[in-house]
């Protein structure tokens, strides 16, 4: 089988954000924007399975194991996505090293039934990236993202150990935590309150201590109190906002006909799906947040079900899936003719939206449908060598806190 031979979906809307997928950290240009996801197995779409091969999807679970499937925009800028499995992706190009480690350090680490989430998309992209199989640069801004992250988290369960204790302990029994106070002082104040609340939901201070660890996890990326000025979250939404301002304000700047005529449309659509999407990531973000106004409902819900718990925390980064990366092209870009490149690889990397965000955001059916819709656009020519191209990508690696 070769790419000529790859069966091309023409139109893909997908019901879910598990059918979507998620974009992986790839260095193979060609692989610019793919996503990974699970083989669907049973519930596949129709359209889809007709277009892979019903075949592959015949065969008992049990025998194709955590099988990844790659999704891939047409590379020439037309409609269409490349559907296949991951452990074929020879037959579309030549992956880089990093890519085919990437593939099969994220299989080594999926359970048979486990979902591909974010999290374990990124610990698997930062294991590979401090191999230094994406450069040293990429190395260190994978170990430093480690760092923070661990930093955060700790500063994160202060944060909720101080809202429970603020909530559980009577006012009158108690004077605020302040941050300036001993940490070893408000962490044991905090433990206190823990227990009081472990005993007051009829479960054991162990299983409260592993589920205040849940709930860190959880909250880490969307930030609290004062870690939301670090938080991935919404230094990611701070950034599509920046981009905005700055590509209308290119734009304006730039009056040529010939460059409005290629580059004028194409700002205008970024600049819309930019702003939509930070308004969307806000919507759940600040709806988990709000959860931690009740920390007792919050922690009972924690215990008799955490996995919605997890899910409406997420929700926020599947919306934001992808947008790094198409930040960081703008951000990158040091002239007027890479900003012009970035333009058009920008627009086609706009993220499509599932069917499934409308039943979070609340929005009419057909909402999703009418976001996916953009006219077709031939990809812009790029003179530079496949190397160049890989190490440009490499670059974006060391710049996107993965």
């Amino acid at each position: 089988m070769s790419r000529e031979t790859l069966a091309l979906h023409p139109s893909l809307q997908p019901r879910t954000f598990r059918e979507r997928g998620l974009t992986a950290p790839f260095t193979t240009p060609m692989l610019a924007g793919a996503r990974l996801r699970r083989n669907l197995q049973r519930d596949v779409l129709s359209s889809e399975r007709s277009m892979t091969g019903a075949a592959s999807y015949a065969r008992p679970a049990s025998e194709r194991g955590p099988e990844l499937e790659l999704l891939v925009p047409n590379p020439s800028g037309a409609r269409g996505t490349y559907i296949l499995p991951w452990k074929d992706v020879d037959d579309l190009c030549r992956p880089t090293m990093h890519d085919v480690c990437l593939g099969q350090t994220l299989a080594s680490r999926l359970g048979q039934n486990e979902p591909l989430t974010p999290g374990i998309l990124r610990r698997a992209a930062r294991a590979v990236a401090l191999q230094g199989l994406a450069g040293r640069d990429a190395a260190r801004a994978a170990q430093r993202a480690v760092d923070q992250e661990a930093r955060l988290r700790i500063a994160t369960r202060m944060t909720l150990l101080q809202y429970i204790f603020e909530q559980v302990i009577p006012a009158a029994a108690h004077h605020p935590m302040e941050r300036d106070d001993d940490p070893k002082q408000l962490e044991q104040q905090g433990r206190i309150a823990l227990e009081m609340l472990a005993k007051r939901l009829g479960t054991a201070p162990e299983t409260a201590v592993e589920r205040l660890e849940l709930l860190a996890t959880c909250f880490v990326e969307l930030g609290l109190g004062p870690q939301i000025a670090e938080a991935p979250v919404p230094c990611l939404i701070a950034d599509l906002s920046k981009v905005r301002a700055e590509m209308m304000a290119w734009s304006q700047t730039h009056t040529d006909s010939d460059v409005q005529a290629q580059v004028g449309r194409k700002v205008l659509a970024i600049a819309t799906a930019t702003e939509r999407a930070s308004v969307m990531a806000q919507v759940p973000t600040q709806a988990a947040r709000n959860l931690t106004r009740d920390m007792a409902t919050l922690f009972a819900e924690a215990l008799s079900r955490p996995d919605q718990v997890i899910d409406t925390c997420g929700r926020a980064r599947l919306l934001l899936d992808g947008w790094d990366r198409i930040t960081q092209l703008w951000l990158t870009a040091q002239s007027d003719s890479h900003q012009a490149a970035a333009i058009s690889e920008m627009q086609l990397l706009l993220p499509v939206m599932p069917e499934e965000m409308e039943t979070w955001l609340k929005l009419p059916v057909g909402t999703s449908a009418r976001m996916n819709q953009r006219t077709p656009t031939a990809a812009t020519a790029t003179p530079t060598s496949r190397n160049d191209r890989i190490a440009r990508n490499e670059l974006l690696l060391a710049k996107i806190a993965t």
